[in-house]
């Protein structure tokens, strides 16, 4: 088995050290499209909580009863009730 030599040396790990550096780059590059997907799932989470806040608030001001806005809304009963306190 033959030695490197100096040159050869450094060239390699210069060559490794921008592979780990492209290796590195790409994971940042996923680790950011992940969160942008996870922030945007965030959102719509609650935007979905929200519209059913408020449909919660239209039927609680129809006179619904608490069973039927839970059902309808998908929320708990303890977030209907809070809902209802809040209204009055």
């Amino acid at each position: 088995m033959q030695l490197m030599s100096v040159g050869q040396f450094i060239f390699t790990v210069f060559l490794i050290s921008i592979i780990l550096l492209a290796i590195f780059a790409v994971l940042v590059y996923i680790f950011r499209l992940l969160e942008k997907i996870c922030n945007k799932a965030e959102g719509i989470k609650e935007g979905e909580n929200r519209k059913a806040v408020e449909v919660a608030r239209n039927l609680l001001s129809m006179e619904m009863d608490l069973l039927t806005v839970v059902q309808a809304t998908g929320l708990s009963k303890e977030e209907i009730e809070k809902i209802k306190e809040d209204m009055n």
